[in-house]
């Protein structure tokens, strides 16, 4: 198996996001602003938006439960960042409630 497709591999060997990706998102974003990153991995374009800068709280939807908890190991220095462990139609967040949704590099899995 790809060390790509085992989330210590994909954390340690995804290419991280550039920070300009996320200028024109930070110019919106407020300290209550809520950000969503459906199929969030290992949270990398979380913990990117958070170096980047970005205010509020983020909240990774990841179905896969090992990327998930590898997400929550990653993303643990920070208390604005949760992890759900479900899938994009199974949130469970109320329509409306977020400010941002986000799918940094999901499509393609």
């Amino acid at each position: 198996m790809s060390p790509l497709h085992e989330p210590q591999g994909y954390h340690a060997f995804r290419p991280r996001y550039p920070r300009s990706l996320f200028t024109s998102l930070l110019t919106r974003l407020t300290a209550s602003s809520i950000i969503v990153d459906l199929g969030a991995g290992t949270g990398l374009s979380l913990l990117s938006l958070v170096e980047a800068g970005a205010p509020g709280r983020f909240i990774g939807i990841e179905p896969s439960v090992e990327m998930a908890e590898r997400a929550r190991l990653e993303c643990a220095n920070d208390s604005r960042i949760s992890i759900l462990t479900t899938s994009a139609e199974k949130t469970g967040l109320t329509t409306g409630t977020v400010d941002a949704v986000l799918i940094a590099s999901a499509y393609h899995w």
